[in-house]
């Protein structure tokens, strides 16, 4: 005797309208570009994650070098964790940038990671051409430190007759 199962409906969940699902899909992508944008190291990795809450972003620097993850973490102003796995060890750096929760994360061995807790972090510098340092002009005197001296006096004898 052969029974049969009723069909149900397939319940789709609560979901926002595509057009703000499209445009909150855009922004995290936009978030993740700036980051990029700004990393020295490029990651192995980078995706937008869509989930109940809203959509999150990945970046993966691979394995066994933490250098991209400090970078993230000294751009968001945030701190690395560890986080031990089965596999070995997982460093990442969390934050929330413009609303959207980012994640950079690197997976070293239990050896690297014993390294790389042992050592200072080192960044590695930002190329010139990408950094502030690059556009502020640089700060100099014509003078020969003999005339600045004499430029001075002036004001150091003005000074001492002020009582000062």
């Amino acid at each position: 005797m052969s029974q049969t199962i009723p069909a149900t409906e397939a319940v789709a969940p609560t979901a926002l309208p595509l057009g703000s699902e499209r445009a909150a899909y855009k922004r995290a992508a936009g978030v993740a570009d700036r980051i990029v944008a700004q990393l020295s190291d490029v990651p192995r990795m980078v995706a937008v994650v869509g989930d109940l809450a809203g959509f999150r972003v990945r970046i993966n620097f691979g394995t066994n070098e933490p250098s991209g993850v400090l970078q993230f973490a000294a751009i968001a102003d945030t701190e690395v964790v560890r986080a031990p796995s089965q596999h070995g060890v997982w460093v990442e750096a969390r934050a929330t940038i413009e609303g959207t929760a980012v994640c950079a994360e690197v997976l070293m061995s239990d050896e690297a990671a014993a390294v790389f807790e042992a050592e200072p972090p080192m960044l590695r510098p930002v190329p010139l051409g990408a950094s502030v340092l690059a556009r502020v002009q640089a700060v100099t005197t014509s003078l020969a430190p003999s005339a600045v001296a004499e430029q001075q006096a002036p004001v150091t004898a003005e000074l001492a007759g002020s009582g000062q």
